[in-house]
């Protein structure tokens, strides 16, 4: 259903639809003018929805708009409506989340046990933003701790940005995929040294044992090579290799 202006009303009949759906398993609704109130009500069906597995709200209005705008209040009542959701695969990226919504984001996501994949990309967050956004990562039972695929390209990503995501994957055995890659080239050596020491820190073969080998995809693509050379690494099935 991607790119086409449903509306308003077309997004609560689909909303509608959503509440007894016993077979659709993915809504692509990229680039539709879904509306405040037809994004609402498509949250509140997915509170008693078990089937739907993706979900898809990239840029959720008409194309050339710059994104769904929700206030505050529209954004926690959409966030809350999600808390305990089936979902696998959530898209929220080219939107109007901001800092505001960082909290009752996450207070959502933490309840998605089923989440595997999450898109942010280009959403309205500043650094600080981004900043307490992994530092609430290091809580324990988070979603970072069941996550396998994280995107946050297109936003501004800084040095101390990649520390905080630094600090998120220690110990962390479950995010594989993190595509973080922006085009302003504000990543320098300081926050490429942070992701490489959490990847294989080499104080002592404990520490280098203990580094974090899952994760191996999507963050340097070229911006630092030892990054690049352990995140292959990673990718293999013989961890003792990684040690040596």
């Amino acid at each position: 259903m991607n790119h086409n202006q449903i509306g308003e009303q077309g997004a609560l009949a689909l909303a509608r639809g959503l509440v007894g759906n016993s077979t659709l398993k993915k809504l692509d609704l990229r680039d539709c003018d879904i509306g405040t109130q037809g994004g609402i009500a498509l949250a509140r069906a997915l509170e008693n929805n078990t089937m739907l597995e993706e979900l898809d709200i990239y840029f959720a209005v008409s194309p050339g708009r710059e994104g769904w705008v929700l206030s505050p209040v529209g954004w926690a009542i959409f966030f809350d409506s999600l808390k305990n959701c089936a979902l696998r695969d959530l898209n929220l990226g080219g939107n109007t989340v901001g800092n505001e919504q960082i909290t009752p984001l996450v207070e959502a996501l933490d309840t998605m046990t089923s989440l595997a994949k999450l898109n942010l990309r280009g959403l309205d967050i500043t650094p600080s933003g981004w900043i307490t956004f992994f530092s609430l990562m290091l809580r324990p039972g988070c979603i970072f701790e069941r996550l396998g695929e994280l995107y946050i390209y297109d936003n501004d990503i800084t040095d101390d940005i990649m520390i905080s995501i630094a600090n998120a994957l220690v110990g962390n055995t479950s995010l594989m995929t993190l595509d973080c890659f922006n085009f302003q080239g504000n990543i320098t050596e300081k926050g490429w040294s942070a992701i490489s020491d959490v990847m294989c820190n080499k104080r002592s073969i404990h520490t280098i044992s203990d580094s974090n080998h899952t994760f191996c995809n999507g963050l340097s693509l070229g911006g630092s090579p030892l990054v690049d050379e352990l995140q292959e690494l990673n990718k293999g099935t013989n961890k003792a290799e990684v040690i040596r």
